[in-house]
């Protein structure tokens, strides 16, 4: 084998590391426990989505209501949280995930909003108009 095809993967490791470490990876991230209940009507909204968008930009939070309305933000990799700061928060309905992870069917967006994550446990319900 060629000596530059088998060194060619080498730059692109080490920029995922620099990356890492000068950004910051994911399981480095402080997180705090984002949890609330999503409702429409005084009614609890079962198997609608909740996602929060960092405002400045990064990777967001989401979780999926449950028969009670209730969700807990999942953040990566099953860790649950998000970091501080301040979040544009949008609540969609459909998404159907088939068993590989795929949305097979797309999410309609019923709610935007604005909220903060402040440090600690978070709870944060939703009130759809």
């Amino acid at each position: 084998m060629d000596r530059a095809v088998r060194g060619s993967w080498q730059p692109h490791v080490l920029a995922i590391m620099a990356s890492c470490l000068t950004a910051g990876c994911s399981s480095e991230v402080r997180l705090n426990l984002v949890e609330g209940v999503v409702t429409k009507s005084a009614q609890p909204q079962k198997d609608v989505w909740v996602q929060f968008r960092p405002a400045q930009g990064g990777r967001s939070a989401e979780g999926k209501t449950d028969e009670n309305g209730k969700y807990t933000l999942d953040f990566a990799a099953g860790r649950a949280g998000a970091p501080v700061g301040h979040y544009r928060v949008v609540v969609m309905t459909g998404g159907k995930i088939d068993e590989y992870g795929s949305e097979v069917t797309p999410r309609k967006t019923v709610f935007k909003g604005e909220f903060e994550v402040k440090s600690g446990p978070n709870a944060i319900d939703i009130a759809i108009p």
